[in-house]
């Protein structure tokens, strides 16, 4: 079966496509600087379905004629944020390019569902038009499905994998399908390696929706945090390496390091928490020696705080710290026990 490599939009909180929420949608392309959102919204919103098969949208599949009605294809979806970075969104195995009477059938059996009026109501939450999910628009019939998959052969990467530098991902930027090969499918499927130097961090402003600014200050603390360990331990610092925000890979300290800007440390803790377990299940689930896992953020510990921390740490059978650093932080103080 033929892989295609096909890029999504990205939206204000990053390409993540909520369950049964339009976000608004940034980026330069007409429609959706027009109406605020993009079909793609709906891309892995499983709530609704037929028949075991969920129906979405993808813009790329409008913008060729490499693959025809009914044909069955592999997806793999990256998106490009507004600083220019390359991000795998996920991939959809076995997807089914829609003919034109099944896109007729699917419009027709959601409007008698309701499940359109729901998604008139979503997009209206976020202030953009729905005037194009209506019947008297011309792209009623045709712009709103163009593909149906079964859940289970799809694969969304909800906390974002950046790709590594040499990718080929790189060199695409328009909406429209590529035909990859092999070695592509290896890299979009592989863990990122990671890299070694700060991630760009401008204030970016895009024409999608004039309300909207990409204002990276999670970034910031990233390379920060990056640039301080790498005073400490060298050549054994990585940012992005397996999605974990900052690795240490040091034979004296081997530390997991998710980076929170919350404005309360418990806050950070209960949102990092979650995603550290996932990385250390992941790499280390039949291993005996686990890395050290660790939030950083800016805010200041508590009692609340270190009692949590305590807690969790106890219940997981290994260390969970918490570090205290911000932009101003210039050393850090360490335990290596």
């Amino acid at each position: 079966m033929a892989s295609y490599l096909a890029r999504l939009c990205w939206n204000s909180q990053g390409w993540r496509r909520p369950t049964g929420e339009a976000r608004q949608l940034e980026g330069n392309d007409a429609y959706v600087g027009k109406t605020g959102f993009g079909h793609e919204e709906w891309l892995f919103d499983y709530s609704r379905q037929l028949d075991g098969y969920h129906y979405g949208f993808v813009e790329a599949l409008n913008r060729t004629r490499q693959i025809e009605s009914g044909q069955v294809i592999d997806l793999l979806l990256y998106a490009i944020s507004p600083d220019r970075q390359r991000y795998y969104v996920g991939e959809i195995r076995e997807c089914e390019l829609l003919t034109e009477e099944d896109r007729q059938r699917v419009v027709e059996e959601y409007e008698r569902r309701g499940w359109l009026q729901q998604m008139r109501h979503d997009v209206c939450a976020i202030g953009g038009n729905p005037s194009r999910i209506t019947t008297g628009h011309s792209d009623y019939n045709t712009g709103i499905f163009n593909i149906r998959f079964r859940p289970e052969d799809a694969e969304c990467h909800v906390s974002g994998r950046l790709a590594d530098e040499e990718d080929r991902v790189w060199k695409r930027t328009r909406y429209m399908l590529y035909k990859v090969e092999s070695a592509d499918i290896e890299a979009f499927r592989r863990l990122p390696s990671g890299r070694q130097k700060p991630l760009p961090v401008e204030r970016v402003h895009r024409a999608g929706t004039a309300s909207i600014c990409y204002d990276p200050t999670h970034r910031r603390l990233q390379n920060h945090l990056f640039q301080l360990l790498e005073g400490e331990f060298g050549q054994h610092v990585f940012l992005e390496r397996s999605c974990v925000d900052v690795m240490v890979t040091h034979p004296e300290f081997h530390a997991y390091i998710e980076v929170k800007t919350c404005a309360n440390a418990v806050q950070a803790i209960r949102e990092g928490v979650g995603q550290l377990l996932e990385y250390v299940y992941r790499d280390f689930a039949e291993s005996t020696s686990l890395p050290r896992c660790v939030i950083c953020s800016p805010a200041p510990e508590t009692d609340d705080s270190r009692g949590f921390l305590q807690f969790l740490s106890r219940k997981a059978g290994f260390p969970i710290d918490y570090w205290e650093v911000g932009l101003s932080t210039k050393e850090l103080k360490i335990k290596q026990d």
